[in-house]
C-alpha cells in the first residue's frame, strides 16, 4: 500500500470511526479556497484595467487644464479686442 492510500485509507476509516471529526476537505477549508480563488480573479480583471485608469486620469487633467484656462479673447466684448497676458 502506498504512503497516498495509506492516508486516505486512515481518513477514511476516521471519518466511519467518528463522523463528526473535521477532515481536510471540510466545508470551512472549501470556503477558504473559494474565496482566495474569486478574490484572485477579481485582483487579475482589475489589474487588466489598469492602464485604462492612468489613461483616464491624463485625459482628466488634460481636460481640466483646458476648462481653467484664460481665454485670449474675450467673449463678452463686442469689439473684438484682444486681451493681453502680463
Amino acid at each position: 500500500m502506498t504512503n497516498h492510500k495509506a492516508m486516505e485509507f486512515t481518513c477514511v476509516t476516521m471519518m466511519c470511526i467518528n463522523p463528526t471529526r473535521h477532515t481536510t476537505l471540510s466545508i470551512e477549508w472549501l470556503q477558504v479556497f473559494f474565496s482566495i480563488a474569486f478574490s484572485a480573479i477579481g485582483i487579475a480583471n482589475a489589474q487588466m484595467a489598469f492602464p485604462d485608469i492612468t489613461k483616464a486620469s491624463g485625459a482628466v487633467k488634460r481636460v481640466f487644464s483646458v476648462i481653467d484656462r484664460v481665454p485670449s479673447i474675450l467673449p463678452n466684448l463686442s469689439t473684438g479686442k484682444v486681451f493681453l497676458q502680463q
